[in-house]
C-alpha cells in the first residue's frame, strides 16, 4: 500500500491554501470578523493537516490528476470526495474507520467554512458521510483482544516486570553504551506509561525542567502537561509513583549523560545526543514488550490497559478513568469503556450469586 503523498508532490497553490486555512483554524487573528467557530490547538491543527493530505493522496490514487488538484474547492467537490472516500474504503476492506470518517468530516467543514459551498453540495457531502455509517462505540477489536490477553495474570505480571528486566540488563549487559542507554530509556518509557498513561507525542516530547523536575531525588514528583500540549486543552498534573521516580532518577543520573548533548533538555535522547523521535520510541517499546512477553502492544494501548485495570478493581468508576486519561468529557470515557465492561459486570454478578449460595448453606 502506498503512503500518503508528501506535500511537495502537490501543486504549490494547494499547499499554500491549506496553510492559509490552517492558520485561520488556529484563530491567530483574535479580532477577525470571520474567525473560526472554535480556535484549534496545535495538536488538532497537525491532525487536520494530515486528514487533508490523506484526502488529496487518495484522490490522486483514485485516478485524479495531481496537477489538477489546485485548490481546496477542487478537493471538496462532491464527485471528487466520493472518489477519494471509495478509495479509502477499498484500502480498509470496505470497513469504515474513525480516520476515514474523520477525512469526510474535515472535508465537509472545509466546504462549509472555507469554500462556502452551496447548500446542495453540502447536502451531498453529508449524505455521503451518512452512508458511511456510524463508528461503533467501544474499543476496537485489536484493543479488546489485547485486554483479553492481559486478563491472564501471568501475562499481565510479565508485562509489569518488563521495566525491571530491561533496567537490570542495562546495568549488567556487555553491549555497547548506546544499547545500554536505549534499554534504560525503554524501561523508563514503559514504567511511565504504566503509571501515567500519556499519549506517545507527549511521552516523546518530555523535557527535564519543564514536564519533570530537574532533580528527581525528592520523594513526591509530578509530570506536568500544559493545556496547549494535550489533545483536549486541559492541563494535566500527574503524580508519579516511587517505582517511576526511582527508575527515572537512575536513568537521568547514570545513563542519559552518556549520550545526551550538554544543552539538551529532552528526557529521551537518540544516538546523536538530541531528542529521540516518537517513532523510534514507539518502535523500542513495541519490540521490548514483544521480546519479553510475546504480545504486541503499542504505547497508546497503555491507556486502554489503565482504564481496564481501574474498572476491574473498582467497577463503574468511569470518572476515575476520565481523570487518569485526561478526557475532557465523561461521555468520551463511557464511549470507550462502558460497552466493554460486560465481563467485569459478569464477574460481579458471579460473586454476588456465590456469596448468596455460601450464606444459604450456613442457614
Amino acid at each position: 500500500m502506498r503512503r500518503n503523498l508528501a506535500w511537495d508532490a502537490f501543486p504549490s497553490v494547494l499547499s499554500t491554501e491549506v496553510e492559509r486555512y490552517l492558520t485561520w483554524l488556529s484563530g491567530a487573528d483574535l479580532l477577525a470578523d470571520d474567525g473560526p467557530p472554535r480556535a484549534c490547538k496545535p495538536t488538532t491543527i497537525r491532525q487536520r493537516r494530515e486528514l487533508i493530505r490523506a484526502a488529496g493522496s487518495n484522490l490522486v490514487e483514485a485516478g485524479f490528476a495531481c496537477d489538477d488538484l489546485t485548490s481546496l474547492s477542487v478537493l471538496t467537490d462532491p464527485d471528487n470526495v466520493k472518489k477519494l472516500v471509495l478509495r479509502l474504503l477499498e484500502k480498509n476492506n470496505r470497513k469504515v474507520s474513525a480516520f476515514n470518517r474523520g477525512v469526510a468530516t474535515e472535508l465537509i467543514y472545509i466546504a462549509r467554512h472555507h469554500c462556502r459551498r452551496r447548500d446542495a453540495d453540502l447536502d451531498r457531502l453529508k449524505h455521503l458521510r451518512r452512508k458511511m455509517g456510524p463508528i461503533k462505540a467501544g474499543l476496537t477489536k485489536k484493543n479488546r483482544q489485547l485486554l483479553q490477553q492481559l486478563e491472564d495474570e501471568k501475562t499481565l505480571l510479565s508485562l509489569l516486570g518488563v521495566p525491571a528486566r530491561l533496567a537490570k540488563a542495562a546495568r549488567t549487559s556487555k553491549v555497547s553504551v548506546a544499547r545500554r542507554v536505549q534499554m534504560m530509556q525503554i524501561a523508563c518509557a514503559i514504567e511511565l506509561l504504566l503509571g501515567a498513561p500519556i499519549r506517545l507525542a507527549n511521552l516523546a516530547a518530555l523535557e527535564l525542567g519543564r514536564h519533570l523536575p530537574e532533580s528527581l531525588r525528592r520523594g513526591d514528583i509530578h509530570l506536568t502537561l500544559a493545556e496547549d500540549e494535550v489533545k483536549n486543552g486541559r492541563p494535566m498534573l500527574l503524580p508519579l509513583s516511587e517505582s517511576v521516580r526511582a527508575i527515572l532518577e537512575e536513568y537521568v543520573r547514570d545513563f542519559r549523560p552518556l549520550i545526551a548533548n550538554a544543552d539538551e533538555k529532552a528526557l529521551f535522547v537518540g544516538p546523536g545526543g538530541k531528542a529521540k523521535s516518537a517513532d523510534a520510541l514507539r518502535d523500542g517499546v513495541i519490540k521490548a514488550i514483544k521480546r519479553h512477553t510475546g504480545i504486541y502492544m503499542t504505547p497508546h494501548q497503555f491507556r486502554h490497559l489503565a482504564g481496564e485495570l481501574i474498572l476491574r478493581a473498582v467497577p463503574g468508576q468511569y470518572a476515575l478513568v476520565q481523570q487518569v486519561l485526561g478526557h475532557a468529557h465523561l461521555k468520551t470515557t463511557l464511549g470507550f469503556y462502558a460497552a466493554n465492561q460486560s465481563r467485569a459486570a459478569g464477574r460481579v454478578l458471579d460473586e454476588i450469586i456465590s456469596a448468596r449460595r455460601r450464606r444459604g448453606t450456613h442457614q
